[in-house]
């Protein structure tokens, strides 16, 4: 009889899948990223559009909370912003501290073509760092969140995939940012903190980037370790 207690102990792992681990992104297109740029569009850089299609799908397969337990908080905006930045691309980070400015980018066909209708760009100031800003691409919102130029006194966090050293444009110049690739944001409560001369400069000066060749909404997912999960679009192999 002992085979049949070997089973009864072995059968919830048999007949309930593990939840998958959103680490194992597999994107083949890494090494093609490039930093300080804008976001490309197809015909400027084929891999790396693909690339960022590829985590705004895989984003969306896993609830915040999968996100949360993977995140590595340790990934500051110095390291993601740092010499040695392209040693985390594609590793989860958290970017944490208040939500300046939410805009709705829009999407590209390809995502689309997946359902994927709305994107958002979040620019957040960390408190450690108040005064440079880090970006996160959303394709949900909270409730009771909606897009602004302005916002005041909402603080938030945000895990999501290192994806580059981005470049956006300001009225007199362009500005380089850490750029993260997420699902959405959490609200926290809000703690009244003086605006600092970074987030001043910021109001100023920023135009954002209209991303119109870029992503939107999601559904959550169920997804089973073991086998890959499918983001659902395939592009030709590397």
């Amino acid at each position: 009889m002992s085979w049949v207690l070997v089973i009864a102990a072995l059968w919830p792992s048999l007949v309930m899948p593990r939840v998958a681990d959103p680490r194992r992104h597999d994107c083949p297109w890494l090494d093609d990223i490039i930093d300080d740029t804008e976001l490309p569009a197809l015909s400027e850089n084929r891999e790396e559009y693909y690339a960022y299609n590829h985590f705004v799908l895989w984003a969306r397969k896993f609830s915040l909370d999968q996100l949360a337990a993977h995140t590595r908080k340790e990934l500051t905006w110095r390291l993601l912003f740092g010499r040695d930045r392209t040693r985390y691309r594609g590793e989860i980070a958290r970017v944490e501290g208040r939500l300046k400015r939410l805009i709705w980018i829009g999407s590209n066909k390809a995502l689309e073509a997946q359902g994927v209708k709305d994107l958002y760009e979040a620019w957040i100031f960390g408190r450690d760092y108040f005064s440079n800003p880090t970006c996160v691409i959303l394709s949900e919102l909270p409730p009771g969140l909606e897009p602004a130029e302005d916002i005041r006194d909402v603080n938030v966090y945000a895990d999501g995939f290192y994806f580059k050293r981005y470049k956006y444009r300001a009225a007199n110049d362009t500005r380089l940012a850490p750029l993260v690739i997420g699902r959405s944001l959490v609200v926290k409560k809000p703690q009244p903190v003086a605006v600092s001369a970074g987030e001043s400069a910021f109001d100023r000066l920023f135009l954002p980037t209209l991303l119109t060749s870029l992503f939107g909404r999601s559904t959550q997912a169920g997804v089973t370790d073991g086998a890959p999960v499918d983001i659902g679009y395939h592009y030709p192999t590397p």
